[in-house]
């Protein structure tokens, strides 16, 4: 892939997606939100002409591909309420790559019963098409799962998986329908019980002479808690979203009230004897 050097590193400022390696497993988690509540949406756009990378808060806006001469729309968001992200982008005789992407942030508070930390899995339904446009395709669609690194503008990778990969192909058109798993542990990270993990997670479509459309919304389908690889049933752990986003609120679970251990038990139940004999007499 042909794509400057100078212009991944615009990419990589506006996505707020210096994301740095780990060299061992470690648990993540902060006592308090770190403050992106109503963050809400973003969408980037990452112009072939080099000009600068573009944060817009509306989402659903469309605009004309940078790209000299080239008819084709580029669009991408994301919506914390629901939890979803599309966009559309090509690119037609480009000797580089045109990217966009659309991201969303919230901070998830877990809790485990016993207290040991857990890994975390998101899940994404998402469908669309590609075309080939020219010569030396390359297409990718990928998402990105992240949490800040030490600050707000830094940020390490939790997980990554491609959606649709076009390169070289010799077919012209094409579909893809399919879920995207984003495990916490896929870089050996656990999520801390009792702890904030604030969360950015951003779907972004890369191509070269390449259209790849997923105008169909991808959708967060499924969340699942697991220790050790296996899965926790519900009851057994607490997940909510810390900014209150009704995205979340399908997978909101919380770990029943506790109840009183057997000793405490009996010694209401005594205390209950006592007073109704003292009202008989």
């Amino acid at each position: 892939m042909r794509t400057s050097r100078s212009r991944w590193c615009l990419w990589a400022a506006a996505v707020a997606c210096c994301v740095t390696t780990t060299a061992s497993a470690d648990t993540l988690g902060v006592s308090t939100p770190v403050g992106w509540s109503g963050y809400g949406s973003r969408m980037l756009r990452f112009p072939v002409s080099g000009a600068p990378v573009m944060v817009v808060d509306a989402p659903g806006s469309t605009e004309v591909d940078y790209s000299a001469g080239s008819p084709y729309p580029v669009e991408a968001w994301a919506l914390t309420t629901p939890y979803v992200m599309r966009g559309a982008i090509a690119a037609s005789g480009d000797p580089d790559t045109l990217r966009v992407g659309g991201f969303f942030r919230d901070e998830l508070y877990v809790e485990s019963a016993d207290g040991n930390p857990v890994d975390v899995e998101l899940v994404f339904h998402v469908t669309g098409t590609w075309e080939v446009l020219g010569t030396d395709p390359f297409g990718l669609l990928r998402a990105l799962w992240m949490y800040p690194d030490g600050s707000i503008s830094s940020f390490g990778a939790l997980a990554w998986a491609d959606a649709a990969t076009i390169d070289g192909t010799s077919a012209s058109t094409g579909t893809f329908d399919l879920d995207i798993v984003l495990s916490s542990t896929q870089y050996g990270h656990v999520v801390a019980s009792g702890m904030y993990l604030p969360t950015s997670v951003t779907l972004y479509g890369d191509v070269r002479n390449v259209s790849l459309d997923w105008a169909n919304t991808a959708v967060l389908t499924d969340v699942r808690l697991f220790q050790e690889g296996r899965r926790l049933e519900a009851g057994a752990f607490t997940i909510v979203s810390a900014n209150g986003t009704a995205a979340f609120a399908g997978f909101e679970q919380r770990m029943p009230t506790q109840m009183p251990e057997p000793a405490a038990l009996v010694l209401l139940g005594l205390a209950a004897l006592a007073g109704a004999t003292r009202l008989r007499h």
